[in-house]
């Protein structure tokens, strides 16, 4: 499954005075995607001057280079009965040099369409009839570029048709009828901003349509999943044998929500810390991350400061770098643990029979005592849960404390209010949560079960800081993950109840 990087023309960092692109950098993606979107007149016009898209950005020969029709920008979105048409979309792809490119598809979901600008605020309805109009326009402008495919122009282009609908039946009408029309790549389209559940189900309805016609006709199609990459859905595109996705998701998730990735050797798991905690303007110094020699820390120096850009929050050459230092941990962990089938629940089972720790954040709701153990202090049905589920298997417990660092479940706390507001917050418990650590050692594995980014942030520097990598993270569905941690632990503890594998 091949991942493509979703780039626009400014992403980009500056290394002595020179725009620096990822590729001149390092290499972390299989192909690269540049929607039409983010193609003007005149960039149009510099990138055929300059003799097509990959030397204009000085892309690699090798890289293949994909564009969509900018399908989801919001003209295009209004504005169908205006669209490009075929033959100038396959000209421009022809012309700036593109390798991949996806015929002119019109968004068919129904729903509410928004847009905010200068303070209006756009809304675009549609509707059942205005979802069936599109319909109908989507699969006659891919009959109409497959015709134009036919003349030969355009032979070193390969086009994708893009599967649209609104339910299950309609996306699966779509794939048949693109097709019929003898297309064999096909790209699924209209899930950008759409529920996790929905896309899960137009995936699996328009793959199982498609395998259906492959044991019929013998054919092979190349499914490609069009600006969706949650990481809630990557398995399921891996099992149902996907053959390439875009996304700019870790990219932008650096200034998006302050995210610095790191990729942890020890357990192959991807970890999300909180940089917006070390924005440079109130934190003068190096945060306590783990330490970075992926390429991009190591070429594209440090601030004024003496600190490597990607690891503080900040102004655009410190988003930009720390969203390429993403997309590198990305690929890493993507290539060398996901693709090879590797996740925390192996980990889990093979050093879950020894000295095992399982730790979750606090929360601000106490109960109305003077002090007690961390499960009695908390009004927390996870923490309690969790609790309980740790005794029982006779697995230690403890609880992230913004307040006293680390708490395990025989300390008695005083009640108290505090939360973690920045990077000093984090520098007061790190050396407490360090001996803490230390004083039970040796720990075979320690479970982090939260979704909370300043806690996840606080724990791992801390362990780092320890020494100690072998930390798993869960959490995801909250009480969902809580029960695979108990099946697993019982699997662990009594092979004979089968009934629970």
């Amino acid at each position: 499954m091949r991942y493509f990087y979703a780039f626009t023309p400014r992403d980009f960092i500056e290394i002595d005075g020179r725009r620096k692109y990822l590729w001149e950098i390092t290499r972390a993606f299989d192909g690269l995607m540049l929607s039409k979107a983010y193609v003007d007149k005149k960039l149009e016009t510099e990138i055929m001057e300059r003799g097509g898209v990959k030397k204009y950005f000085n892309i690699p020969s090798e890289v293949p280079v994909m564009s969509d029709s900018g399908g989801f920008t919001w003209s295009k979105l209004k504005n169908v009965d205006d669209y490009i048409n075929p033959k100038d979309l396959l000209d421009y792809y022809f012309r700036l040099g593109f390798n991949i490119g996806i015929h002119p598809d019109v968004i068919c979901r129904k729903g509410k369409f928004k847009r905010k600008e200068k303070g209006i605020t756009e809304v675009l309805v549609i509707d059942e009839k205005e979802a069936k109009r599109r319909f109908e326009l989507n699969i006659e402008s891919a009959r109409e570029t497959y015709e134009l495919l036919t003349k030969g122009k355009y032979s070193n282009l390969t086009i994708y048709a893009v599967v649209q609908g609104w339910d299950r039946s309609s996306y699966k009408r779509s794939a048949i009828e693109l097709l019929k029309i003898g297309y064999r790549h096909l790209a699924i389209g209209g899930l950008a901003h759409a529920p996790t559940v929905f896309c899960r189900e137009m995936i699996k309805a328009v793959v199982k349509t498609v395998r259906e016609f492959e044991r019929e006709k013998g054919e092979k199609v190349k499914i490609h999943i069009l600006g969706v990459t949650r990481t809630s859905l990557l398995p399921l595109m891996r099992d149902l044998r996907i053959d390439s996705f875009d996304s700019a998701s870790w990219l932008r998730a650096a200034w998006l929500r302050g995210a610095w990735f790191w990729y942890n050797p020890e357990t192959k798991q991807l970890i999300e810390f909180d940089v917006k905690l070390f924005d440079y303007r109130n934190y003068h110094k190096d945060p306590p991350l783990p330490p970075c020699s992926c390429p991009i820390c190591s070429t594209v120096g440090k601030d004024p400061e003496g600190i490597a850009w990607s690891r503080r929050y900040g102004t655009n050459q410190r988003n930009m770098s720390r969203g390429f230092h993403n997309l590198y941990h990305f690929y890493k962990w993507y290539k060398e643990a996901f693709l090879k089938g590797w996740n925390e629940w192996k980990l889990i089972e093979k050093y879950g029979r020894g000295r095992v720790l399982i730790v979750t954040h606090c929360v601000a709701k106490k109960r109305d005592i003077k002090n007690g153990r961390p499960f009695e202090l908390y009004d927390s049905l996870r923490i309690r849960k969790l609790y309980e589920m740790a005794k029982s298997f006779k697995k230690r417990f403890a609880v992230i404390s913004a307040k006293y660092g680390l708490v395990y479940d025989d300390e008695i706390i005083e009640r108290y209010d505090a939360t973690i507001k920045s990077g000093y917050d984090i520098d007061k418990l790190l050396d407490v949560i360090v001996e803490k650590i230390h004083r039970h050692n040796p720990w075979d594995l320690i479970i982090l079960y939260s979704t909370n980014r300043k806690y996840i942030t606080l724990l791992c520097c801390a362990l780092v800081k320890a020494n100690f990598l072998r930390v798993v993270q869960v959490g995801k569905g909250i009480f969902g993950e809580m029960s695979k941690i108990r099946r697993v632990l019982l699997r662990l503890t009594n092979h004979s109840i089968l009934e629970y594998i």
